[in-house]
């Protein structure tokens, strides 16, 4: 079993420089998750409609970053879909030891 104190060895910073694009569009922000522990984890964002997409193992003191944009209106965090039809709502980001 997982301890708590395990799952919590990853830190996830938003920056506090969003960027909006030219066309004038919602601002983008880094979604960067830090492995802060001793122990490799895997992180996997999960988004509405029960989908997920995996970030991968991260070692320890390594990071990854995912590339996301806010809405203003309501400050909800998502990523475009590989069609750009959709907007891909992030729901949580859930990580765990990589056992």
């Amino acid at each position: 079993m997982i301890s708590r104190w395990n799952m919590l060895t990853a830190l996830v910073l938003l920056s506090g420089c969003a960027t909006t694009d030219a066309t004038g569009g919602d601002p983008h922000l880094a979604i960067s998750v830090i492995n802060t522990g001793a122990q490799p984890i895997s992180c996997k964002v999960l988004f509405g409609h029960w989908v997920d997409h995996d970030l991968g193992p991260i070692a320890p003191g390594a990071a990854v970053s995912l590339d996301a944009r806010q809405q203003p209106k309501d400050g909800a965090l998502y990523v475009e879909r590989s069609d750009g039809q959709r907007k891909m709502m992030i729901e949580n980001i859930a990580c765990a030891r990589d056992n």
